[in-house]
């Protein structure tokens, strides 16, 4: 995966794309961090074999992954500002980018369903080659490399445009985990006749948007644009980011009865 870098430098000629695309990881980084949860499920699906408990780990995956999606794209000048201001120039691609890291938590659980109910590799009379474990990186690495080709040829399509190689370069970064979901998803369906409760989870992923709407609310009353200097920006940008996470939590306390169970039990626990 570090090879689309390396093509768009060797092509491009400039550090420029390089360091558009770096930022842009960087922060994608923070917004994927909620896929920590998961290894947990790994052990669940191991010991229990029950795809319900997937529908639990995205929940709580996405609780804090879509705000700060949304979050990011609602005040991507400023953020970028952070790290400095010459980033801004780069919103729209980094925004595309954050986008990928929602696609990136449905790739995990897909990955981790698949890794956890695999159970021929128990037996060593098996072959490797006949488990999901030699197939899942087979078809990662063949949607790598239509990806990996398809960024060489924006590269020269956009090598006098920095900033539209690096936000088409976001396209082609989710369309690839999109493709790599397919197959995986694919790969679910054939080896083991499961489905993801795609449903409810779309189902909870429309509650967690109407809720990470008050973040757009407070955007509106309270802009924050982007400074020169980090002194004067970051006590701009503090409170409204710890504005637009009370507003989420407590929209979500009302959209959300999952969410206000939670609550109550994280409540009864302080008082023990």
């Amino acid at each position: 995966m570090v090879l689309d870098a390396l093509i768009v430098r060797s092509i491009f000629g400039s550090e420029e794309p390089i360091a558009y695309y770096g930022i842009s990881m960087s922060l994608v980084g923070i917004t994927a961090v909620s896929t920590q949860v998961l290894p947990a499920l790994y052990a669940r699906l191991l010991a229990k074999r029950n795809i319900d408990d997937i529908l639990e780990a995205f929940w709580i995956a996405s609780l804090l992954a879509i705000p700060g999606i949304v979050g990011l794209i609602v005040y991507t000048e400023p953020i970028a500002a952070v790290y400095n201001l010459k980033y801004v120039a780069a919103a729209w691609a980094i925004r595309v980018f954050a986008v990928s890291s929602f696609l990136q938590l449905l790739f995990a659980l897909l990955a981790t369903s698949l890794r956890g109910l695999e159970t021929r590799d128990f037996n060593t009379s098996n072959s490797l080659t006949e488990t999901v474990l030699f197939k899942m990186p087979i078809l990662k690495s063949l949607t790598a490399l239509l990806y990996l080709a398809a960024v060489g040829a924006v590269s020269y399509i956009f090598i006098d445009d920095p900033i539209r190689l690096v936000l088409n370069w976001g396209i082609l970064y989710c369309l690839m985990w999109v493709a790599t979901i397919a197959a995986y998803n694919w790969l679910l369906k054939v080896e083991f006749r499961v489905n993801l409760p795609y449903r409810l989870m779309a189902r909870y992923t429309a509650k967690f948007l109407v809720a990470s709407l008050t973040i757009v609310g407070v955007w509106l009353i309270y802009p924050v644009e982007p400074e020169v200097s980090i002194w004067i920006l970051l006590p701009k940008l503090g409170p409204a980011i710890l504005a637009s996470a009370f507003s989420y939590f407590a929209c979500l306390y009302l959209v959300d009865d999952k969410f206000r169970t939670l609550v109550h039990k994280g409540l009864k626990m302080l008082k023990k």
